[in-house]
């Protein structure tokens, strides 16, 4: 059996660990090898480290394995989370096909959370999995910005499909639940070492690398909402800033659907037209009829080794050109769906 590795970054979690490593405990394995935990100890001053050495005492079917950082006083979740990752590689270095899933020490994790991962894997190389905050969360205003992203990104997909995207996707690409196979972490070179935002960054690396994004709505995970978070810009923080919006009656503004599915259309024009380009003069002539640089597109058709890395550079994410609020976002979110749905029955 390939080998998993469970990695987590914990800093002063000693009131949600005791729920994490329940539901550790508490994963179906029908088939797989039993996991290995690598927890990275970042700086706690509570009593993370002994409700970790408490359970491996106590449960000696979990493999728990530590692995220290240098003290420091600002949290880097990226830095423990690149820690814990490497002390996996390292333990499974001879096998390629080994599976490295990260997640947060505040997360709850769903059962089937390995086998959904692994049935991801068939298909991809990156599994970026959904996560949802606990139902004691009540956020009604982050629920209602996050139900309009799901919705915008499923129209994304119906405009710019992508064959090893899952059937059920979502737009998020959070750390509460990454999975990547030995081999294409070591081509990326690892987790990066950013304070925050390593998980979206990571989710690009590979994307640009040529390897198969997969994110995955069956792969779930329950975190927490609350507000004071252990990383610089998390999701915390988001939350916290969400609340001060409402509390002064400020909206939620966001790029015009009209203007972000323009974009998706360039996006799977060029994914569509990569398998075609074989040579220079091909890229040349994609550039004419996309109205994009010829440079441009020739040093990304060079680049490049999937469509999905050359689209990222042939169209990155454009700038908002005029945002609009939230309840003007849906409607004309409505209008595109009724323009689509033609193509859907057709």
């Amino acid at each position: 059996m390939r080998p998993i590795a469970i990695c987590v970054p914990v800093r002063n979690e000693a009131r949600r660990l005791p729920f994490f490593l329940a539901s550790i405990a508490r994963l179906d394995t029908s088939g797989l090898a039993p996991p290995i935990v690598f927890v990275t100890l970042d700086s706690c001053s509570d009593a993370s480290e002994q409700i970790v050495r408490e359970t491996r005492n106590e449960n000696s079917l979990l493999d728990l394995r530590i692995v220290r950082l240098t003290p420091c006083r600002e949290a880097n979740a990226g830095r423990a989370r690149r820690a814990a990752m490497h002390a996996a590689f390292a333990e499974f270095r001879h096998w390629p096909n080994a599976r490295l899933l990260t997640t947060d020490a505040d997360s709850v994790l769903a059962p089937d959370w390995l086998l959904k991962n692994e049935a991801a894997f068939d298909t991809a190389d990156l599994i970026a999995g959904y996560a949802k905050r606990g139902s004691r969360s009540r956020d009604e205003r982050r629920d209602e910005l996050e139900a309009y992203l799901e919705s915008l990104h499923d129209v994304r997909r119906r405009i710019d499909p992508i064959g090893y995207d899952a059937p059920v996707s979502h737009p998020y690409t959070s750390g509460a639940s990454l999975g990547i196979t030995l081999a294409a972490y070591e081509r990326i070179g690892g987790m990066p070492a950013l304070p925050f935002g390593e998980d979206a960054a990571f989710v690009d690396y590979a994307r640009l690398a040529g390897l198969r994004v997969r994110q995955d709505k069956a792969v779930r995970v329950r975190t927490s909402g609350r507000r004071r978070g252990r990383a610089v810009n998390g999701l915390a923080a988001a939350l916290k800033a969400s609340d001060e919006d409402a509390k002064f009656g400020i909206p939620s503004l966001l790029e015009n659907p009209w203007d972000a599915c323009q974009h998706y259309a360039q996006q799977a024009f060029s994914r569509a037209a990569y398998p075609r380009l074989l040579s220079e003069s091909d890229a040349v002539r994609h550039a004419a009829a996309a109205g994009l640089p010829p440079e441009t597109v020739v040093s990304a058709w060079d680049e490049a080794s999937s469509a999905d890395a050359f689209v990222m550079r042939v169209v990155p994410v454009a700038a908002t050109k005029k945002p609009v609020t939230l309840n003007v976002a849906r409607d004309l979110l409505l209008e595109i769906e009724a323009n689509l749905e033609p193509k859907r029955t057709a």
